[in-house]
């Protein structure tokens, strides 16, 4: 459990120490990189917030233990002479191992603190875990009720919907688009579709789930919140962009 925790604070610090590097970078980048540019690798910390502690167990091997080396000493064994004095040295020289009783009250007496804390160090890695567990539990809880509360209001099979104030792209494995109850032009219309079409084609939608998880997992850290929202900025500007480019020149005026 405490490797686990370990672990989680380790990706969690990794992550916010990317999210700040590219805050730190961004007014060199802004007008360098697009905004789909910046969209994708505003997802690197992501990853890492996801999975870091894979990444690091790969980068931080142990390293073995070196090896002693071992010289051998020749020895003359037809020389029987030479043999028997060797042996003598070998005898003299080799330290005789010595057993004594153990002195069981010290054993006990030395054990009793190493004991209490390691048990004292079990008790505080279970009790942060509770608390993270908790906190992941109630994030998930409260915004699987706002996702189920926002279908209900939302008719099935509806295009329209009184319930929101802006298109939205809805479910993971079959999405739909759905409008406010609001009347279009022609050309807006087809512009909202194709914005949300662009979300579609590119898996926005399980890009936000991913980030719903990151959120739940380091509910603590508060770059995890920064992430979320910068994200889904870029992601919005970077549809726009990309349905700019395929726009004629005058669809543009």
């Amino acid at each position: 459990m405490t490797i686990f925790l370990t672990e989680l604070f380790k990706a969690s610090i990794i992550g916010g120490i990317l999210i700040l590097m590219l805050i730190l970078l961004r007014p060199v980048t802004r007008n360098l990189f697009s905004k789909t540019w910046h969209y994708y690798t505003g997802l690197i910390p992501a990853l890492f917030l996801l999975g870091a502690a894979m990444v690091t167990n790969f980068i931080e091997i142990e390293k073995p233990a070196p090896v002693p080396a071992v010289t051998a000493v020749p020895v003359d064994m037809g020389n029987r002479e030479t043999h028997e004095a060797h042996e003598i040295i070998v005898r003299e020289t080799t330290p005789r191992l010595t057993f004594e009783r153990p002195d069981i009250e010290q054993m006990l007496t030395l054990n009793i603190p190493f004991e209490q804390e390691s048990v004292g160090s079990i008790n505080m890695a279970s009790l942060i875990f509770v608390i993270w567990l908790t906190g992941c539990v109630v994030f998930a809880v409260i915004n699987t009720t706002s996702y189920i509360k926002l279908n209900r209001q939302l008719r099935r099979g509806d295009l329209r919907s009184p319930a929101i104030s802006s298109p939205i792209v809805i479910g993971f494995i079959k999405p739909k688009i759905i409008l406010p109850n609001r009347p279009y032009t022609e050309p807006e219309l087809s512009m909202t579709l194709t914005h949300e079409q662009i979300h579609i084609k590119r898996g926005d939608m399980l890009i936000k789930l991913a980030l719903l998880i990151i959120n739940a997992i380091h509910w603590f850290n508060p770059a995890a919140y920064f992430l979320t929202k910068n994200t889904s900025t870029l992601c919005e500007l970077s549809c726009d962009e990309i349905m700019v480019k395929d726009m004629k020149k005058q669809e543009r005026i």
